[in-house]
């Protein structure tokens, strides 16, 4: 209901849909914790059957955006390392996945040291730039987006099933 409530809050600017929904999510799990509780158990039985080691509800959200975060970066990453020239994006990769040094890349292809290690500065400098574009392309979408406001509620619930 919260997140229904405040679907007029909701900024494209500050972050996906799933992201704001599971802040939402993740406060009033917080909320809930802080809040005295309202019945007294007399009997500790119940407590003695909750698992004392399983993470809680805020370490498995956290967990879980932890992890969303790392595949997007990822798969950023992965895309990015596609745009090089295919001898470059094997350089790279033999040096920073394999660890080959820039001596055996050298002996193994015939190219001179220097060039290789001129060839890997490059081509982590256009991975970086082509990942600093992904970002001020997300930045524009967001801020492009429409804003959602109170007589769009009834689509977004039926949207959101």
């Amino acid at each position: 209901m919260r997140i229904w409530h405040s679907a007029s809050s909701y900024r494209w600017s500050r972050g996906s849909p799933m992201t704001w929904m599971i802040t939402i999510a993740r406060n009033l799990a917080i909320d809930m914790v802080r809040k005295p509780a309202r019945e007294i158990y007399s009997d500790d039985s119940e407590l003695l059957e909750l698992p004392a080691d399983g993470p809680t509800a805020l370490e498995t959200l956290e967990a879980s955006e932890d992890e969303q975060t790392a595949t997007q970066e990822q798969h950023n990453v992965l895309s990015a390392l596609q745009a090089l020239h295919p001898t470059r994006r094997d350089l790279v990769i033999a040096a920073y996945i394999h660890g080959e040094s820039r001596e055996q890349l050298s002996k193994r292809t015939g190219i001179p040291v220097n060039t290789i290690k001129t060839w890997i500065r490059r081509s982590l400098l256009e991975v970086e730039s082509i990942l600093r574009g992904k970002d001020k392309e997300r930045e524009q979408v967001c801020s492009r987006a429409p804003q959602i406001d109170r007589k769009n509620q009834p689509e977004l619930g039926a949207a959101m099933g």
